[in-house]
């Protein structure tokens, strides 16, 4: 389809940018994306190579044309985020975790969906631990906890997917917040990703007078932007972005428990469907870290 106009000839030409805007300073990526039409002179077609999301929320853009069709385009996208509306539901963490209570234990991993790192061949005798340790990562003076993490591969008691125990870092960006951020020690925040924990479960403290005891949780590696029919979930593919665990304080979980995690992931929104079974019968967590 081509229309005149004067000497020249355009013509519309179908482009997917996806455009990366922070919608909340505190949690500092939740993205959205949009499909926007560009009409563009044909011997200057707009070809958007990929988008290079950043951890600042800034849209990185390699393209090959005119500054001027650029500035177009991105004044176009721009305006596109005010008629557009997300999909998928706004998600935040839970408002406030007891972090001492927190990595008091060691969690086991009863459902996770599969990420990059975490194929489906890991889903046996997964823990995941958490120590104060006084890690300290690049450029961040920030509260920061050291994660441990374990799997078998292929069968349980079988490889240890992690057998140098390369240790993570859970950052607290934020004073006060349950926005996490998580990675490698070694690297800064803006590599780091999104680590949410979504909903939380306890015991009956009341008549005890001791501070309640988390028993199940719930963690999204932020955001959920996959849509699918009965609900949305993070990625699958990368690293940063990706991931959904239902965590249980006891390495066979009780049922009750699993399911009290995945209602709530329900109602926040979340597609379970993606979630695949974690093995504990028998497992004996050779060589992980824990806290009993």
């Amino acid at each position: 389809m081509g229309e005149k106009l004067g000497a020249r000839c355009w013509q519309w030409q179908w482009i997917e940018v996806v455009v990366v805007v922070s919608q909340d300073q505190e949690l500092r990526s939740y993205h959205s994306k949009f499909r926007v039409h560009f009409l563009v002179n044909k011997t200057h077609l707009i070809t958007l190579q990929s988008v290079l999301q950043s951890q600042s929320g800034i849209a990185n853009l390699q393209y090959n044309m005119p500054t001027r069709h650029f500035a177009m385009a991105a004044a176009l996208a721009v305006a596109a985020l005010g008629g557009a509306e997300a999909t998928c539901p706004t998600i935040k963490p839970v408002a406030s975790v007891n972090f001492t209570e927190w990595v008091r234990r060691s969690w086991y991993i009863q459902q996770q969906q599969v990420t990059e790192y975490l194929p489906e061949n890991t889903n046996y005798c997964v823990v995941a631990t958490y120590c104060d340790e006084h890690e300290k990562v690049p450029d961040f003076d920030g509260p920061v906890i050291a994660v441990h993490n374990y799997a078998n591969e292929n069968e349980v008691n079988g490889p240890n997917e992690n057998q140098k125990n390369m240790t993570l870092c859970a950052r607290q960006p934020h004073n006060d917040s349950t926005a996490l951020l998580v990675a490698p020690c070694w690297l800064p925040n803006v590599f780091a990703g999104d680590y949410w924990i979504v909903a939380l479960g306890e015991n009956d403290a009341q008549n005890s007078g001791e501070s309640p005891e988390y028993t199940w949780a719930a963690v999204s590696g932020g955001q959920p932007e996959e849509e699918f029919p009965n609900g949305c979930t993070t990625k699958e593919k990368g690293v940063n972005g990706a991931g959904l665990w239902i965590f249980t304080r006891e390495p066979v979980g009780v049922d009750a428990e699993i399911a009290a995690a995945r209602d709530s992931l329900t109602s926040l929104g979340y597609t379970l469907s993606q979630l695949n079974n974690v093995t504990h019968e028998k497992c004996e967590y050779n060589g992980a870290i824990r806290k009993l």
